[in-house]
C-alpha cells in the first residue's frame, strides 16, 4: 500500500490536484491510510521491544516523519480538493 500510494502521486500528480470526484475521493482514501499509519504506528507498535542501536533509532524516526509528513500532505490535497469540488457544485445564481 505504502509503495502504490506512493507510485499514483508520484505518477498521477496533476489528476490528483485537478478538481474532480475521482481526486477527492482517492485524495481522501490516500489520507485516511496515512493518518490510520500514523495512528498505529503511535498506538501500537511503542509496545515492542525495538534494539537499542543508533541505525534503529534513527531510522524509527525517520520513518514515523515520513509518516507524519505523509499524512499531513494528502489531508491538506483532499481539503483543498474537497473545498474546490463544492464550489464548482455550487449554483450561480441569476439577477433580474
Amino acid at each position: 500500500m505504502n509503495f502504490s500510494f506512493g507510485l499514483i502521486a508520484i505518477l498521477f500528480k496533476s489528476e490528483l490536484t485537478k478538481t474532480s470526484a475521482l481526486a477527492v475521493v482517492l485524495t481522501g482514501l490516500i489520507a485516511a491510510y496515512w493518518v490510520g499509519k500514523v495512528a498505529t504506528q503511535i498506538a501500537y507498535y511503542p509496545m515492542y521491544d525495538i534494539p537499542k542501536r543508533t541505525l534503529f533509532k534513527v531510522g524509527s524516526y525517520f520513518m514515523n516523519t515520513l509518516f507524519v509528513l505523509f499524512a499531513v500532505v494528502n489531508t491538506l490535497l483532499f481539503i483543498h480538493n474537497l473545498i474546490d469540488y463544492y464550489k464548482l457544485l455550487e449554483l450561480p445564481t441569476i439577477n433580474l
